[in-house]
């Protein structure tokens, strides 16, 4: 029985690892869009470029298609820094 809960464990731990990840950037962008509603535009440009950042570096291993996807994420929020920017 302690030899099942050790891999069960660990692939617990595998899992949540990736969904706080996924957190952490759905976590900013929310936070990006609620400060662009409220005009607070340079906080909502920081929220997005922390959201970039966990884009950037907490994705390991992904599909092909998941880096895709991924990379052009980051593209979106770059975008819409740029149009923040013209509203600063």
């Amino acid at each position: 029985m302690g030899f099942l809960l050790g891999p069960i464990g660990l692939l617990i731990v595998f899992f949540q690892s990736d969904s706080s990840q996924v957190h952490k950037f759905k976590e900013h962008v929310e936070l990006g869009k609620k400060a662009e509603f409220k005009k607070l535009y340079e906080d909502a440009k920081n929220h997005y470029m922390d959201a970039i950042y966990h884009l950037e570096n907490d994705y390991k291993n992904q599909s092909q298609r998941e880096d895709l996807s991924r990379k052009f994420k980051i593209i979106d929020l770059y975008k819409k820094i740029d149009e923040l920017n013209s509203k600063v």
